[in-house]
């Protein structure tokens, strides 16, 4: 039973260590593309649509 309950705290770090990294994954991206000033996975308007 201990080897069962060291092997659950062990994933239970494992997946929040996964959760912080894709927290601050999102976030360092959110920050980029506030930078640029767009988001590049939406595709921008071409140029007669835009003019309207």
């Amino acid at each position: 039973m201990g080897a069962e309950s060291h092997a659950q705290r062990a994933r239970e770090r494992a997946e929040a260590a996964i959760r912080e990294t894709n927290r601050a994954e999102a976030e360092a991206w959110s920050i980029g593309m506030e930078r640029y000033g767009a988001c590049p996975t939406l595709p921008d308007k071409p140029t007669s649509e835009a003019a309207t």
